[in-house]
């Protein structure tokens, strides 16, 4: 039986068989191209660092050091994941034909990230659970690997005399194995097992809570904005509301299932024709879909925020209105140039908050040229005497839209949101505002060689 199985085991045309396997792999991504190329082949007029195939690869090993729950991941998974490659290669040392199957497998990584980049020129609509058939073919490649390990070693075990040697070999490399390549990769599993088990809202997004919740807490008068045309918001809102036996306007920004809020204006005029008392922010990855927050930073306008509740990534800011009708947001001119090249054109401050609450601040921002750096921008408040009272420090936007992304001469505002200490004495704080290079801390100046300006005054009232 055993010499039956040897031959099977080195004689069998395996490589022909990893083959013809990818091949069939990797042509079943065609139809999903022809598919979804007519739903996401569009410049959304976002960019980030993992648009890139290099970037979208990185993001499939993340996924996998996940165990594929998601994050958050440990700072030492790196080395976790390079300690499983080194021992998954010298556990093939002796016979380099088995890298084989490995190289075949995680061909279609690359192959699925390269097509999606060829047939979406301008954005990369793809998602390591696009790749979830991978993961069988690396557990087969791993499954015969230990399978191929255990019963060459009782081959030769058999054989008695004359392979101690190769016993020795065979013995470690079946332990190299079963004896710390599964350890490791459970290793790398378990704190996202950890978070997965107790934390869920941190992995999943209960769209279905989010959404009851919302309902159930609705008053006379409420008005509910989600980010874009959300499929899974239209379907079950109907539903749940009759159930509940509550109902509110449901407006989108900006309405359809793509694209980037750009504009403002279309979502006051629908805001104002269902005469608001409070609003509801259904906000799902917002950070894509309204990367300069036009829609919080106009609620900060007209009316102040007095709760959230999230469910996992699903933000829900609720809104006390005002201002009736709403108002557009609009700045005080400032024409400020940091280094000849970021023009700060104008600033809206909250002029007066409430020890404890919050303060906002919006900057409106044009580059005269194309930005080489991405600047970081400090909105600093200072008493009286010059001494800071509280700041925010950080990159404008976000991290899907940075400086040196922006379009010369096109305006975007930025918005600034920080909590005054509650101790804070009442009185008149001075706002000023500067640029400087996140890695050097060296300040921009402007043409009248100062390395910050002055924005407004703000007023703080005792709790």
């Amino acid at each position: 039986a055993w010499r039956v199985e040897r031959e099977t085991m080195l004689h069998a045309p395996r490589a022909t068989s990893y083959a013809l396997s990818l091949i069939a792999v990797v042509a079943s991504i065609i139809p999903w191209l022809l598919y979804a190329r007519g739903g996401f082949a569009y410049d959304d007029g976002f960019h980030f660092p993992l648009n890139t195939i290099d970037g979208r690869m990185l993001e499939w090993l993340r996924a996998f050091a996940s165990g594929g729950f998601g994050y958050p991941l440990p700072a030492w998974w790196p080395v976790i994941a390079m300690l499983i490659l080194v021992v998954a290669v010298l556990s093939t040392w002796r016979n380099p034909r088995q890298l084989l199957p490995l190289a075949l497998a995680a061909i279609p990584l690359l192959a699925a990230a390269v097509a999606v980049r060829v047939v979406y020129p301008y954005r990369s609509v793809f998602h390591p659970r696009y790749l979830i058939y991978v993961a069988p073919m690396l557990c087969v490649w791993l499954g015969a690997e230990l399978r191929r390990q255990n019963s060459e070693f009782r081959i030769k075990k058999a054989e008695g005399r004359g392979q101690k040697k190769s016993l020795v070999m065979r013995s470690v490399f079946f332990i190299l194995h079963s004896y710390f390549l599964l350890p490791l990769i459970l290793l790398l599993w378990l704190p996202a097992l950890y978070w997965h088990f107790t934390q869920p809202p941190l992995i999943r997004d209960d769209t279905r809570g989010a959404i009851r919740h919302v309902i159930e807490a609705l008053e006379p008068g409420d008005t509910v904005v989600m980010a874009r045309d959300n499929f899974a918001v239209n379907y079950y809102w109907p539903n749940i509301s009759a159930q509940v036996g509550k109902d509110a306007p449901l407006l989108a920004a900006p309405e359809g299932l793509h694209g980037v809020l750009h504009d403002d204006a279309r979502l006051i005029t629908q805001l104002n024709a269902t005469n608001p008392k409070r609003v509801r922010l259904m906000l799902w990855q917002d950070d894509v879909v309204d990367p300069q927050k036009l829609v919080e930073s106009t609620l900060w306008r007209n009316g102040y925020q007095i709760g959230e509740y999230n469910f996992g990534r699903i933000r829900l800011p609720l809104y006390q209105v005002t201002t009736n009708p709403l108002l557009p947001m609009t700045g005080q001119p400032i024409n400020a140039v940091f280094g000849e090249q970021l023009a700060l054109q104008s600033v809206w401050l909250r002029p007066q908050v409430t020890a404890g609450d919050w303060f906002y601040a919006v900057l409106w921002w044009r580059p005269d040229q194309i930005l080489l750096k991405d600047y970081k921008v400090y909105v600093h408040v200072l008493d009286a005497a010059g001494k800071p009272a509280f700041q925010d420090d950080r990159m404008q936007l976000n991290d899907l839209l940075p400086m040196t992304r922006w379009t010369v001469s096109e305006t975007l505002r930025a918005p600034h949101a920080m909590i005054v200490p509650t101790n804070l004495p009442a009185g008149e704080y001075r706002v000023f505002v500067g640029v400087y290079d996140p890695l050097t801390g060296e300040r921009l100046r402007t043409a009248a060689r100062v390395d910050e300006v002055i924005v407004g005054v703000m007023t703080v009232v005792g709790r």
